[in-house]
């Protein structure tokens, strides 16, 4: 009846909201897993306005929203100046990660056939983390944001930007860092000797 039916849709709202939060949280998981295999260091995570930020040796929890986003992870890139920073792996992890966790979501599906209610939380978890993973992945500028795959983009294709590359700005994104106070410096020189 009217009832079971009105169960139903809650129950689907519910499962794709989970859906939605869990393929947040892997795929930003993915960009620390990716940037800590790369000898990246932590500076935050943020899952949707829930921030959690490294100040003075502690993990701090804080609110913050970054609008067209629904996550970010942010890592400190390990130091050195004279050759490109390993930015791939940082860049694709969490549409990696979203694609693992999908597979992971339809064999649990598979194996958990019989079962009443997990197969549409399974299967709208697959169907969001696919998404995602094509949202993220496909090279795209949503609003102010450059996407996960735009940035991998634009760094194969600018040496400078990948030589300097995470480590031209601090953790707030606006500061240089001696890293970016270098580049800087060698760009002025550049252009200087053009004069």
């Amino acid at each position: 009846g009217l009832g079971m039916v009105l169960f139903l849709l809650a129950w689907l709202l519910l499962c794709l909201s989970l859906a939605v939060f869990l393929q947040v949280i892997v795929h930003e998981a993915g960009h620390l897993i990716g940037g800590l295999l790369n000898g990246y260091s932590f500076t935050s995570l943020r899952i949707g306005s829930l921030l959690f930020i490294k100040k003075a040796g502690r993990i701090r929890c804080r609110k913050f929203t970054l609008p067209g986003t629904a996550g970010q992870c942010l890592m400190a890139p390990p130091d050195r100046l004279e050759d490109r920073f390993p930015t791939l792996l940082y860049n694709v992890g969490g549409c990696l990660t979203n694609v693992l966790f999908s597979v992971a979501a339809l064999l649990a599906n598979m194996l958990l056939e019989g079962t009443p209610l997990l197969p549409p939380l399974l299967q709208l978890t697959a169907a969001m983390g696919l998404f995602y993973a094509l949202l993220n992945g496909i090279p795209l500028r949503v609003g102010p944001v450059d996407n996960d795959g735009r940035n991998a983009y634009q760094l194969s294709r600018n040496e400078a930007a990948a030589r300097s590359c995470p480590g031209v700005w601090s953790a707030d994104g606006v500061h240089p860092t001696p890293a970016g106070h270098w580049l800087l410096a060698q760009e002025w020189l550049r252009c200087f000797k053009e004069l």
